[in-house]
């Protein structure tokens, strides 16, 4: 594994829904890189309060999670990965898992990953985090049977512990699909005393960088820098307040008003923060994608000339302009332009072509066109604006689309428990080899129960491939193929994630990388408060 740099510290504040991830806040925020130039010295503070403004009533029934273990969505892991931080962080370019609290891990065999914790780790209470107080956590994670867990994490058999630093994971299946699950909520580790005292939800206890302070529903939630943090060094900022401020136009205000340092802003609204010589605004392409998905085992969508009509329908640079004003990217497949596993060929074959989509159309038995609906979620105004001109698009070629907006709380039930819709619009933000769950047998977010012998066979390869290396590069080319080929989703956009903040009172460079399993995550070493 290569040799930690400040840089990896990162710190998730996407606003996720439901188990498989929709941004559903609208932060227009996936992750920032870490600051690439040297400050003068003497112009920082290090003990400053960085004012942070994100949406703290995202969801519901429990408006914030402090427990992973009592976690119901990775909304949660904004907050869950500054107090707990993760055993491994997250794979950039090079597709490769990155230490944290643990100091390297091993894949033994198909079937085991033996993990080193780094030494003299320690909890924000004073208590050892060591193997065994992994392994008790971990398993108490299991014990939940939580249905918004990783599939993946139920393959778990035991945690043997073979030292005070040194612990193996037990598998009953693939060794490479669990992997991605040290860098999530799955597998972080609590405070053994505050889990046995019932008090996590109030006051939780964990070895991330930054402690528990004050949360007041709905309005704030304070958290300073742990001392004894193992990579402390790295911290510079000795205070974060998330200051609950609502997306869109109070966003704006909160910045205009001095109510917070920075935060991520819709693309509309980047021309209210303009005329201010003091407020920068940044903007990048992410990581994630925005995708249609459609129901493959029945009428229209069983036939495959039909699947890729729809897809060359779509004028991708058409929807990027009205979506992100033009700052985001087309998305042909999962993996987007500049990265390892992106297939110039894949996107070449699916540019908009609607007088071809007729021909497929026509041939498939539906020259005169059909109806179908789509559900998009509630609260992600991209994914609004998208599907009103996708619906113009549409219906170019004869198809029309009837739209329905389903409320975040009840997408995953609307949508793919109960299946009352034909497609589904949604913004995903798993990256890496959690794309491919989203044709996984028993996955809830498999529309209609999609099964493919040919591609589960292909995914089990890919899960068993090691990261980084030319097969597996050669065998996401296969994927690729595979999925574009047979139309199995239709992939739209890359978002444009802004973040607006104060360049008078912080500094920082952001930089998209890569999401984790459950989130993108943000490196807060790029942040810095300046003196006054």
């Amino acid at each position: 594994m290569g040799r930690w740099t400040s840089r990896r510290f990162r710190r998730a504040v996407v606003v996720l829904s439901a188990t498989v991830g929709l941004v559903v806040g609208s932060l227009g925020l996936t992750s920032a890189g870490a600051s690439t130039h040297a400050a003068k010295k003497g112009g920082f503070d290090p003990n400053g309060t960085l004012k942070f403004g994100l949406e703290l009533n995202n969801r519901s029934p429990q408006l914030v999670a402090f427990d992973p273990s009592t976690s119901t969505t990775t909304n949660d892991v904004w907050n869950l990965s500054f107090i707990y931080d993760t055993l491994l962080y997250p794979p950039l370019k090079t597709g490769k898992y990155e230490p944290a609290l643990a100091a390297s891990y091993q894949v033994v065999d198909n079937s085991t990953i033996e993990v080193t914790l780094r030494p003299n780790l320690t909890f924000q209470d004073g208590e050892k985090l060591d193997a065994d107080a992994v392994k008790a956590s971990i398993m108490r994670n299991l014990a939940t049977n939580n249905p918004s867990w990783n599939p993946a994490f139920k393959t778990l058999d035991s945690v043997e512990v073979l030292s005070p630093t040194k612990f193996r994971f037990h598998l009953k299946a693939d060794a490479y699909a669990f992997l991605p699950l040290l860098a999530a909520r799955e597998t972080m580790v609590v405070s053994p005393k505050a889990a046995a005292a019932g008090t996590l939800e109030k006051h939780p206890v964990g070895a991330g960088p930054f402690e528990f302070k004050e949360y007041q529903p709905e309005q704030l939630l304070t958290m300073t820098r742990y001392k004894n943090y193992w990579n402390v060094k790295n911290v510079h900022i000795g205070e974060i307040d998330m200051v609950s401020t609502i997306t869109g136009p109070p966003r704006v205000n909160s910045l205009l008003t001095d109510q917070v340092d920075a935060a991520g802003i819709n693309v509309p609204d980047v021309g209210g923060v303009k005329g201010r010589d003091d407020i920068k605004v940044t903007t990048k392409a992410g990581d994630s994608f925005i995708y249609t998905q459609v129901c493959k085992n029945k009428a229209p969508f069983d036939k495959v000339e039909v699947r890729k009509a729809f897809s060359l329908a779509i004028n991708r640079d058409e929807l990027n302009q009205a979506a992100f004003q033009g700052l985001g990217k087309p998305a042909y497949m999962a993996w987007a332009e500049g990265t390892p596993y992106y297939v110039a060929a894949l996107a070449k074959q699916q540019k908009y072509n609607p007088k071809l989509a007729k021909q497929l159309l026509a041939k498939a038995g539906y020259k005169k066109g059909f109806s179908i609906n789509t559900a998009i979620v509630e609260g992600y105004a991209p994914t609004e604006t998208m599907a009103t001109v996708l619906k113009a698009q549409l219906a170019k070629v004869g198809i029309n689309l009837d739209i329905k907006v389903v409320g975040a709380a009840g997408f995953a039930q609307e949508v793919w428990i109960e299946k009352r819709f034909d497609t589904a619009t949604v913004p995903w933000v798993r990256s890496g080899v959690e794309n491919t769950v989203m044709f996984a047998d028993g996955f809830q977010a498999n529309l209609c129960d999609f099964h493919s012998d040919q591609l589960n066979a292909l995914r089990d390869k890919i899960l068993a491939t090691p990261p980084g290396t030319p097969e597996l590069k050669t065998l996401w080319a296969k994927w690729e193929k595979m999925v574009a080929d047979n139309a199995l989703v239709t992939y739209q956009l890359f978002p444009a994630n802004v973040v607006a903040f104060h360049s008078k009172r912080v500094d920082g460079n952001f930089q998209t990388l890569y999401a984790g399993p459950s989130a993108q995550f943000l490196d807060w070493t790029a942040f810095r408060v300046k003196k006054t």
